[in-house]
């Protein structure tokens, strides 16, 4: 029996929003990003900073890994904090992703950037994630929670042209995945009439 191919709503979202970065062209500019970092920065400059905030007490560092405590407001449970996770490409600060692991009342960090950068370009409901999109003439700001029990986190913030080159892939990806799903469905349908027709002429 044949079943009916159907494209997964996560899919769909994606490639709406990959579309979209790759289409972007807003003249509005990113100033500033998380504490004092900004997207190009050197390693160099990273790491100087960064060591700056531990000394601080602001970023606590574990493992080559930078995070920041966020302060319990009530009684909950569950300790609040946000991993930095920078990427570069030659020596430059393309994306910095935040993570925060547990959703918590405390902090709700999709309301925090609408009320910072206003209403979002897109916002979408997935079907295993929650991606919302601000664009900038430099950046782009994408905040993603998952649709688990903890509902995790992520705020990324990716230098415009890397966050282009990126969805570009992605979309390249999907539609060489997309011609290679037509080719097997095309080669299964062959391979059944071959099959019938045997079957037909040996009846």
């Amino acid at each position: 029996m044949e079943e009916e191919t159907i494209i997964p709503k996560q899919i769909e979202c994606d490639n709406d929003i990959d579309n979209f970065i790759v289409k972007s062209k807003s003249e509005k500019k990113l100033e500033t990003i998380f504490l004092d970092y900004w997207l190009k920065m050197s390693k160099n400059e990273y790491e100087t900073y960064s060591q700056n905030y531990i000394k601080k007490d602001i970023l606590k560092s574990h493992n080559d890994t930078l995070w920041i405590h966020l302060p319990d407001k009530t009684a909950s449970q569950r300790k609040q904090f946000l991993e930095l996770h920078p990427k570069f490409e030659n020596d430059s600060l393309v994306e910095l992703t935040l993570f925060s692991p547990l959703e918590n009342q405390d902090y709700n960090h999709y309301s925090t950037l609408i009320s910072k950068y206003g209403k979002a370009n897109i916002d979408l409901n997935c079907q295993f994630l929650h991606r919302t999109i601000w664009e900038f003439s430099n950046a782009i700001i994408e905040y993603t929670e998952s649709d688990t029990e903890k509902r995790s986190q992520f705020i990324s913030y990716q230098d415009i042209k890397y966050a282009k080159k990126k969805a570009k892939e992605n979309l390249d990806y999907e539609q060489k995945e997309e011609q290679t799903r037509i080719f097997n469905e095309k080669k299964l349908k062959e391979s059944i009439a071959k099959r019938d027709g045997i079957i037909n002429n040996a009846l």
